[in-house]
């Protein structure tokens, strides 16, 4: 699959007629390709697999510009004196994910069988940030800041499950997985630019779930009754504010 974005849009924060606090989108561009290759079958009466490799790369730039007469001048006196506050912040990332998977299930006998499952993953990403105030040729004020973060990880799941009748399983199973560390790259830039990247990065996320279930058909279907219990144990977890 392959998939572009290209635009270019104008925020007014300040929701008047007059430029007080307006951002400006100069240029907001991605594109990303992925393909995946699956295979599936039966090894034998009681083994079916699933195998499978995947591709992801991506890349994106979005320039973004801050205009308020509010704050000081977007030069040095006294030629920009006069002129509104003027900053751009150019960012730009490269993402590539390669994975390869396995999963099996093993039917033990006409009612339990044992499902296991892996996939290794290998994610590196990379990102420039390019802030300057005043005109981009000849700045008064400029930071660029650069860095690159890689992932290598097992994720795996075992899944045992019991058919006590043709109405009702009971099953019990544990995975785990996890989600790319990285930086956060919406800085504003005030007062003192961006700073180093590797002071602000995260580490990745991890989790391993847990989990005991029932599932059940009743009164000759016309009702459902599945219920469950779990839990799930985070690293590092990643939230937003």
């Amino acid at each position: 699959a392959y998939r572009e974005m290209d635009a270019s849009f104008n925020n007014d924060n300040d929701f008047t007629p007059y430029i007080i606090f307006q951002n400006l989108n100069d240029q907001f561009i991605q594109d990303q390709f992925s393909q995946e290759f699956q295979f599936a079958g039966k090894a034998s009466d009681n083994i079916q697999y699933v195998a499978g490799v995947y591709y992801f790369s991506e890349s994106a730039q979005q320039d973004v510009s801050l205009v308020t007469p509010l704050l000081p001048p977007a030069g040095a006196p006294p030629a920009a004196v006069l002129l509104p506050f003027f900053q751009t912040i150019e960012r730009k990332v490269e993402n590539t994910s390669q994975a390869v998977y396995g999963q099996l299930v093993y039917s033990v006998t006409d009612t339990l069988s044992l499902t296991t499952g892996l996939r290794y993953t290998s994610n590196e990403k990379s990102i420039d940030l390019n802030l300057f105030r005043g005109d981009k040729a000849s700045p008064w004020f400029q930071t660029e800041r650069a860095d690159s973060f890689t992932a290598n990880e097992v994720s795996a799941l075992v899944n045992l499950s019991w058919k006590v009748n043709k109405d009702a399983m009971i099953y019990g199973q544990f995975s785990n997985g996890f989600r790319d560390g990285g930086w956060p790259v919406r800085f504003p830039g005030l007062p003192a630019g961006i700073p180093e990247l590797d002071t602000v990065d995260f580490d990745s996320e991890t989790v391993n779930a847990y989990e005991l279930g029932i599932k059940s058909s009743l009164l000759d279907g016309t009702l459902r009754l599945n219920g469950a219990i779990f839990m799930t144990d985070y690293q590092d977890m990643q939230l937003q504010f």
